[in-house]
């Protein structure tokens, strides 16, 4: 055991193939790489933990297949069967749902928050002190809204994930 979080425990094994999915061994790995990985095990178990106890999750199987579709075509995993990265598919759909059902409602992106991170990230530096207002097309609008929803869903989930923490019984082994 590595960790123990709540009544589920992290194991060697497991941060081994978590490791393997980022491409690394996590053998090779300095200490406070391993100590990322850890804690990156613990909050995807919380977040498990909390599905198993809401049960309000459930998941398309044409959009877990059309994501291992994606991973299959987009970087072979030599060392995963098929069943393995759906597996891993099936979880990281999990925890993005999970995000998105319990803290998308909370987000409000607005137009001035689109129009500046278009400027800041779309325009050329010597276009960026223009004082005419962009016109952003329509593909790139919808870009930019769903890049600034996921990163405010983001920020929800990891001070959801520091509460749980503190309020959850967790464990780690020194000898990482």
């Amino acid at each position: 055991m590595v960790a123990a979080v709540n009544e589920d425990i992290v194991t060697l094994y497991d941060l081994r193939i978590a490791a393997l999915w980022n491409g690394e061994s996590y053998d090779d790995l300095p200490s406070e790489e391993k100590r990322k990985v850890v804690n990156q095990l613990i909050n995807r178990l919380l977040v498990y933990q909390e599905i198993i106890k809401t049960g309000k999750i459930v998941l398309d199987s044409g959009e877990v297949d059309e994501n291992v579709s994606i991973i299959k075509n987009a970087k072979p995993h030599k060392y995963f069967s098929d069943a393995e990265i759906r597996e891993h598919v099936k979880k990281q759909l999990l925890i993005r749902k999970f995000a998105y059902q319990r803290f998308g409602s909370l987000v409000r992106v607005n137009e001035e928050m689109i129009r500046k991170y278009y400027i800041e990230n779309f325009r050329e530096d010597d276009e960026k002190e223009s004082v005419l207002t962009p016109i952003i097309p329509k593909d790139v609008y919808e870009r930019i809204k769903n890049i600034l929803t996921e990163k405010e869903v983001n920020r929800l989930l990891s001070e959801w994930l520091e509460k749980q923490r503190e309020a959850s019984t967790i464990i780690i082994s020194d000898n990482l």
